[in-house]
């Protein structure tokens, strides 16, 4: 009765001439065949793993599919579509057939998802997703039930394992927010009457109205009870047909999707099926959102912000795989090499920390707090909810570290689990907050530290239990997933970049001047302040020194100016005048002079510097700025 009230209800709702069904019917094949990338044209390309890869899209139905693929490796990602019907063949060459036997309701052609988590953007405006049609491919089913090389027989040898592999189908609105999520076991092992245990052999039906009406995009995530080294083992597919939606809502359809849940929802609690309904009005929360949406603040690893990298690791100290069990195994995966120079969108060039591990890292050369965001620390998330944090603390001798002031605002009620969603929005100042290939900016205003040569990356435990945890800035618990106990588990590292403006140096700042106004002595405004005054000082000369006391004089300096040397001189008669401090190449401001002491502090990236000359009657200071330009 499943597969005949599901069958009704997409015939109900899919009436209406609104409603489109995405059935791949479109999409030529010859027999026995399938399109996973490799004769697609790529409508753009990348790198992973070092080699090329082709960025491909398909559509059927109006709807656009995205899918990878490698060429040296001859592997694709994302989507494919099939009509192959092998149903016998083990492997993972066999990754394109569907176990049911060809496409759903005697049809040829179906697409075959291949990730652990997929989506479908279903384009502008809203869309009310009506029903999908559901089944394995032949070659996780095959491996879920003999077991294989790298994944485990469903239920054991006794056939008691409680074992299972879950699709959750989750609807997404304009901004990234969860509108519900439909569950659905491709496989479970779970009954008590092993005779009831399962693996998905047909197409079966699944109900997606408890996703709502204002849904832009399909999310599609799979768990499992077998799970090891590198996360999940049971192969990462399945395959879709029939994809019933809507693109705008309709009072008269969703009434008849209201008809049928109702009637679905009675037969389910005979037939046990569950669905998990929409969660509600869910506020984003104060902070910025995911990368590539309108107002986020995440780092794109090709920035041109980015100055440099991390160039080596000082310190680290891997933590266990699970915090409650402090002295079991550690994690291991990925190297120092790893998170060294560039981050890249490779999820698996990382290196993991495990519960509460830390790792320190220096640079070329000092980072400087300028205006803006000075660093960014990436992580390897596969998609915009599925994230793993630290904190970021920074220090300027390697010994002494400064935590930048974390928030988290994630409900604190139910621990978020191993395979669990965060809302990027109700994360700050905490490094992972934003997918692979997207870093976090840090703004060293934040710490105090005018200058920093290391940062420390340090693992959230994310368990809610107050004696494994961990804390905000405001003393809150960080709720992450926990746990992730294996072997990469926690905050997986890929790079740390240092940020910076455009203008480093005389020569560039210049180029905004007019052609026959870039010397420094000209004066290209008409302000009567020299091009050199205003680059150095960034106000007017006559501002940027001043007297604060007999023989204590202050002045501001722009440290990420690399070219720049400032040198203090003092004077009783304006005639002669004596070097007391000096402050080169972006460095700290030195004394020159015995009885002169210097102090610094920093302001929106500027610093200012305090000289102060003990038992002196020198009334006149002056700031000689030379560039260098070497």
């Amino acid at each position: 009765m499943r597969f005949y009230l599901g069958a009704l209800l997409v015939v109900l709702a899919a009436s209406p001439s609104f409603a489109a069904t995405v059935t791949f019917e479109d999409l030529s094949l010859g027999p026995e065949s399938a399109e996973n990338g490799s004769g697609l044209t790529p409508y753009e390309t990348g790198t992973v793993f070092g080699e090329t890869e082709n960025r491909n899209r398909l559509t059927s139905g109006g709807v656009v599919f995205e899918n990878r693929y490698i060429p040296a490796f001859f592997s694709w990602s994302r989507w494919a579509y099939s009509n192959r019907t092998d149903t016998m063949t083990v492997g993972f060459t066999n990754d394109l057939s569907a176990f049911a036997g060809g496409g759903a309701g005697g049809s040829a052609n179906f697409a075959v998802s291949f990730l652990q988590t997929n989506s479908i953007a279903l384009g502008a405006g809203q869309h009310t997703p009506v029903s999908v049609m559901v089944t394995n491919v032949t070659y996780p089913a095959l491996s879920m039930r003999d077991g294989d090389g790298f994944a485990k027989k469903f239920g054991g040898d006794s056939g008691d394992d409680p074992d299972f592999f879950l699709l959750e189908i989750v609807g997404l609105d304009g901004v990234g927010q969860e509108t519900g999520i439909v569950p659905f076991h491709l496989a479970d092992f779970r009954f008590s009457d092993n005779g009831m245990d399962y693996i998905v052999d047909t197409w079966e039906p699944v109900d997606l109205s408890p996703l709502g009406s204002n849904v832009s995009t399909l999310e599609f995530r799979l768990s499992s009870s077998d799970n090891g080294m590198f996360g999940m083992n049971t192969p990462a597919y399945f395959a879709i047909d029939d994809l019933v939606l809507v693109p705008e809502p309709s009072a008269a359809l969703l009434l008849l999707i209201a008809m049928g849940c109702f009637l679905a929802r009675r037969r389910m609690l005979v037939v046990g099926l569950a669905v998990v309904g929409i969660q509600g009005d869910l506020v984003a929360g104060p902070f910025p959102p995911a990368a590539g949406e309108p107002e986020s603040d995440a780092v794109r690893f090709d920035d041109e912000r980015i100055e440099g990298w991390a160039t080596s690791v000082t310190d680290l100290a891997r933590g266990p795989v699970d915090i409650a069990a402090p002295n079991g195994a550690v994690t291991t995966y990925g190297t120092e090499d790893d998170v060294i120079g560039p981050a890249t969108e490779d999820v698996y060039d990382v290196l993991s920390l495990g519960d509460g591990g830390s790792i320190t890292v220096a640079f070329a050369g000092p980072v400087f707090d300028r205006p803006g965001p000075d660093l960014a620390v990436f992580e390897n998330g596969f998609d915009n909810t599925f994230l793993e944090l630290a904190f970021v603390e920074v220090s300027a001798n390697g010994v002494d570290f400064v935590r930048f002031p974390a928030r988290s605002e994630t409900q604190t009620d139910t621990q978020i689990g191993t395979h669990g969603r965060l809302d990027p929005t109700d994360i700050s100042n905490l490094a992972g907050k934003y997918r692979a290939g997207f870093g976090v900016p840090f703004d060293l205003s934040e710490t105090g530290l005018g200058m920093v040569t290391h940062v420390r990356i340090v693992d959230v435990v994310g368990s809610i239990d107050s004696g494994l945890g961990t804390m905000d800035s405001e003393f809150r618990a960080v709720n992450d997933p926990y746990p992730t106990n294996f072997p990469t588990g926690g905050f997986d590292l890929d790079g740390v970049a240092v940020l910076g403006p455009a203008e480093t140096s005389y020569a560039i700042w210049s180029q905004q001047l007019p052609a026959d106004k870039r010397g420094m002595m000209d004066d290209h405004d008409g302000d009567r302040e020299k091009n050199i005054h205003e680059y150095a000082f960034e106000e007017r000369a006559s501002d940027a020194i001043r007297a604060l006391g007999e023989a204590q004089f202050a002045f501001r300096r722009t440290p990420w100016k690399t070219d720049l040397e400032y040198v203090l001189e003092t004077s009783t008669d304006m005639r002669t005048w004596q070097p007391v401090a000096r402050s080169a190449g972006g460095g700290a401001t030195q004394s020159l002079a015995q009885g002169v002491t210097v102090e610094e502090s920093t302001v929106d990236g500027v610093i200012g510097v305090v000289v102060s000359e003990v038992d002196s009657v020198r009334s006149y200071a002056r700031v000689r700025v030379t560039v260098n330009n070497s």
